[in-house]
């Protein structure tokens, strides 16, 4: 396997003393990650159970008898064969998907669509399955504005059109709105089993799921009609096919055409988290081919190239119908009539600037939702804003315990060979986002994964670190 649990061996075969320089460098990390924790918000009842629970928790692994027990149990799931990796991902993402629901059901949510981009994608849902990307305009316009929804100079969605594409198939099938999002999230969750596994072993593989599980946003985002589970979907799918393909790069041309199959699916989903997820498959997939042939580097380009094509083509086609440029694309339209400045590199807010409209609905909605974000955001650097907030966010959001982000400081050390092909999205994702007002938690979610993996890799570089107290 691919980047599977190391150990420190000498020439001689003899377990290898791990340098007391890195051991002192974990130390200090840990440290560090123990003083972070402490400015996640994390004044709720889990917590509070969770501090009751740690005391007993370290009390029971001084048992010799009972942590050897577990160690051993835990020895036993991590080198599953590829047939029982395969159908241990499978059966996770089945006991997902029922858990996901169950949750939901448990905690009487409302399993229908009631937020503006829900309804958006709905329509783009109808019109996909139809062979349209938009209709005629209306000859009464004015009599049907609404949210995110363009209704001049044709009638579409605003929004890329990949999330759309994945839930069409409710609309063929007549199924509950719910039932797509709740298999892409299991989906999720058998796909992190399998990655993780590959490049750590099953048994922390068995914890990333609990995590991600764990993860509130997650479990949100798991009966919505939204584009965030697709490019949660798209994003590890894409790290698993590199996987596959950096297995049988050399007998296989079929795997580079699924990278590009769904980078580019990814790209016309959320085009900004698509670069965060592919750039690292991209950049890992060129430093594996540094030694290989011309032909054969030419080749996977040239596949990865066509198996993107189909869904570029696809959004110039929607850009072209709807705004009459190939390079416009139905959002950044829409924005800039309805939420002007709401962008990347807002420089400073203008207060004459107002959206180009009569509707009170959306002049009441930019005024309370949009203008205080723009205040704030034109007055505050990225990095204040990074400090102070969207770490504390990004960890809030996709741990589910601040007990765990020490973990995510000592997992620095332990990013060799190809982890950080998953791990690299997050820092991407904020350097992507730090010039964008808005950092909000369905932003946030899409990182839930990197950010467990992140965490397993730091506890997994304690336990190499320090041996003695392996069990």
């Amino acid at each position: 396997m691919a980047d599977t649990q190391t150990k420190n061996v000498t020439a001689g075969g003899e377990q290898a003393r791990p340098s007391a320089t890195r051991q002192m460098c974990a130390l200090v990390l840990l440290l560090l990650g123990a003083a972070a924790a402490c400015g996640v918000n994390a004044v709720n009842p889990a917590m509070r159970v969770q501090l009751i629970l740690l005391p007993l928790v370290l009390l029971l692994s001084l048992s010799p008898r009972i942590s050897a027990a577990v160690a051993w149990r835990l020895d036993r799931t991590r080198r599953p064969t590829p047939r029982q990796q395969a159908l241990a991902a499978l059966c996770i993402a089945l006991a997902a998907c029922a858990y996901l629901l169950f949750t939901g059901l448990r905690q009487q949510r409302d399993l229908f669509p009631k937020y503006h981009d829900e309804h958006m994608h709905l329509v783009q849902m109808r019109l996909l399955a139809e062979g349209r990307l938009w209709l005629p305009a209306h000859p009464l316009p004015e009599a049907i504005e609404t949210f995110h929804v363009i209704i001049e100079p044709v009638y579409a969605s605003i929004y890329f059109p990949g999330a759309a594409l994945l839930y069409t198939p409710a609309v063929w099938l007549n199924l509950p709105w719910w039932i797509l999002p709740l298999f892409a999230a299991g989906t999720s969750a058998g796909l992190l089993y399998h990655i993780v596994t590959d490049l750590l072993d099953g048994a922390y593989a068995a914890l990333a799921v609990l995590l991600l599980l764990a993860a509130s946003q997650f479990r949100y985002l798991s009966l919505i009609v939204m584009s965030h589970g697709v490019m949660i979907l798209l994003g590890l799918a894409l790290v698993w096919v590199y996987l596959r393909w950096r297995r049988r790069r050399d007998g296989s041309w079929g795997w580079a055409l699924a990278v590009g199959v769904i980078a580019g699916w990814a790209a016309i989903t959320r085009p900004v988290d698509a670069i965060c997820w592919a750039a690292p498959v991209g950049a890992a997939i060129l430093l594996d081919l540094r030694t290989q042939p011309l032909r054969r580097w030419l080749m996977t380009m040239a596949l990865i190239v066509l198996g993107a094509a189909p869904f570029l083509t696809l959004q110039l086609i929607l850009n072209i119908g709807v705004t009459g440029s190939p390079f416009t694309t139905p959002y950044r339209y829409f924005v800039d009539l309805f939420n002007p400045q709401i962008g990347y590199a807002v420089r400073g807010y203008d207060p004459d600037v107002r959206p180009r409209t009569q509707l009170e609905q959306k002049i009441i909605y930019f005024d309370v939702f949009n203008v205080p974000t723009l205040r704030e955001h034109a007055t505050r650097s990225p990095l204040d804003r990074l400090v102070r907030e969207r770490l504390g966010e990004l960890a809030f959001w996709t741990l589910p315990s601040p007990l765990i982000v020490p973990f995510l400081f000592v997992g620095l050390l332990g990013f060799s060979a190809r982890r950080w092909v998953l791990w690299s999205t997050v820092p991407l994702f904020l350097a992507a986002y730090a010039l964008f007002p808005y950092f909000i938690p369905n932003y946030i979610a899409v990182y839930t994964a990197p950010m467990v993996f992140a965490a397993l890799v730091g506890m997994h570089t304690v336990i190499d670190l320090f041996p003695r107290f392996r069990d």
